[in-house]
């Protein structure tokens, strides 16, 4: 139990890392 709440948790921070990257890009092709 303990290994899948790890699993999920690395896929989480991966997601949350591709959004803010995503978002930042973003911001940066602005201006």
């Amino acid at each position: 139990m303990k290994q899948a709440i790890q699993v999920f948790d690395i896929l989480g921070e991966d997601k949350l890392k591709l959004h803010y990257t995503d978002h930042f890009n973003k911001l940066v092709n602005k201006e």
